[in-house]
């Protein structure tokens, strides 16, 4: 169930991301948020972020199976169902979604509204309830476009350019207005000067006076400062390779020499917590001690 559904949902990656002729390149931006790229002219924009409140127990379970089959009978032709029918994917779903059961207090309880977080088709199938709500909003009112032009989501985290808080919060409420449960909510974060960062996934961006994209690394402050701890028993390779795609990370989310620092900074807090002495100190001499010991066992070998 969980592969039939997949494929239709990276199939909508497009659709979601940007509706009206947009260049490949912004795309890719949303799709991998690295935020090293310089737009058209922002100047005068905002860039916010939003997320859908509640997304998994807020979504009907018969709305989002219904939609589901809509979006797989629009693009039937190029799934493979393996032999069903959409009527028996119908009937697989509504078996799934509605046979969902947890423990509380040493009790069993059978759950009655939305869609489970522990069951594995609940994400996909929320995607497609809010790319719905999407589609039949601001996608096809010509009144919205020149403020949608540049929107994208991640699950239940959305991203776009607004000129006003009242601009970007007339978007979002654009896409709740088509829940008929009414049940859709957005926690819309805007930048209340031009300077604020907005966190958007893993990284937090802004749009200059001058009308640049800036960005740089982003770890909520809810999220504990623990990784993998420097004195673990994993082998040395291993605690390299953490500490080397922290900071890689870092830096492909900045977007100049400067914010870059700033990232590393993130990066460095974390890994002196979990008892790393200077982390870029410590990549920098395993690395030497790896190389040698790579040129020591060659010279051995002839």
């Amino acid at each position: 169930m969980t592969t039939l559904l997949e494929e239709k949902c990276n199939k909508l990656w497009s659709d979601i991301c940007v509706e009206r002729q947009l260049g490949s390149d912004v795309k890719e931006y949303f799709k991998v948020h690295t935020t090293q790229l310089l737009l058209w002219e922002l100047r005068g924009h905002s860039f916010c972020s939003a997320d859908v409140t509640s997304l998994y127990t807020n979504i009907n379970i018969q709305g989002c199976i219904e939609d589901v089959i809509n979006l797989a009978a629009e693009h039937l032709d190029s799934l493979q169902l393996f032999g069903l029918e959409l009527v028996d994917v119908h009937e697989m779903l509504e078996l799934v979604f509605t046979s969902s059961y947890f423990v509380f207090d040493r009790k069993l309880y059978q759950q009655m509204l939305g869609l489970f977080m522990g069951c594995k088709p609940s994400p996909i199938g929320a995607i497609v309830r809010v790319y719905t709500f999407e589609r039949k909003s601001f996608y096809i009112d010509p009144h919205y476009l020149p403020t949608s032009s540049v929107y994208g989501r991640y699950v239940d985290d959305a991203g776009t350019i607004a000129k006003s808080e009242d601009q970007a919060r007339n978007l979002f409420n654009r896409i709740a207005d088509e829940d008929p449960d009414c049940h859709l909510g957005w926690e819309i974060d805007y930048p209340s000067s031009t300077d604020q960062f907005i966190p958007f996934l893993g990284t937090q961006i802004r749009i200059s006076e001058e009308g640049g994209l800036e960005s740089k690394y982003y770890r909520k402050e809810q999220k504990k400062q623990i990784t993998l701890n420097f004195k673990s028993h994993h082998p040395m390779k291993t605690k390299v390779e953490v500490v080397r795609n922290f900071y890689k990370t870092a830096n492909i989310s900045s977007s100049s020499p400067e914010l870059t620092e700033e990232s590393y900074k993130v990066v460095d807090r974390l890994l002196v917590n979990n008892g790393y002495p200077d982390p870029r100190q410590f990549l920098e001499i395993v690395w030497r001690i790896v190389e040698y010991d790579f040129l020591l066992n060659n010279a051995q070998l002839l």
